[in-house]
């Protein structure tokens, strides 16, 4: 199975089929936390999962995208991705990501995301990295800044989070601005 390291609690396991289930019960452990955010979890189920999970797989397989599971020690903690978008000659890499909330604070999704955008720049050869996320969703607003992002634009009315109308934020970073995280 293909392990990336990214420190000595944290490694990144290409996304497969074998943990669905357990990653489903930590997705529905989380739901209601992770719904406000993410509005697959709604209608998440097994099947749909392996679906996804096999999707990735393919991407992975034509060099589209990366879809990981994050390992923290030992354990199963969330999901991060890159794939590539854009066409007509751009190409960039649009991020996404899940944690438990059993794993929050800690630091684990910002050195995965900078591990996931090397990734992206190295082996996808993307001009540049895309993180979109609602205007109230504070802990990816600060991960985005912290990495280095530049908050690029602005959509309003894009997302509904709490029954009420948001802004999606359109955070931005080229590959010439990228400094590796090591914090």
């Amino acid at each position: 199975m293909f392990r990336l390291k990214v420190n000595e609690d944290i490694e990144l396991e290409l996304v497969n089929t074998f943990r669905t289930e357990e990653i489903y019960d930590v997705a529905m452990k989380n739901k209601e936390r992770l719904q406000k955010w993410l509005l697959w979890i709604k209608s998440a189920n097994i099947d749909n999962m392996n679906d996804f999970y096999r999707r990735m797989l393919e991407h992975y397989a034509n060099k589209r995208a990366f879809c990981c599971f994050i390992i923290y020690q030992g354990n199963f903690a969330g999901v991060v991705e890159i794939g590539i978008k854009g066409g007509y000659g751009t190409k960039y890499g649009e991020i996404g990501y899940w944690l438990s909330g059993d794993y929050e604070k800690r630091g684990i999704m910002t050195k995965c995301v900078s591990k996931i955008i090397d990734l992206g720049f190295e082996h996808l050869n993307i001009s540049s990295a895309v993180i979109r996320c609602a205007s109230k969703n504070k802990n990816s607003c600060a991960m985005a800044k912290r990495l280095g992002f530049s908050l690029d634009g602005k959509i309003r009315g894009q997302l509904i989070v709490d029954n009420k109308e948001d802004t999606m934020h359109i955070w931005t970073l080229m590959r010439d601005e990228w400094k590796r995280y090591d914090n």
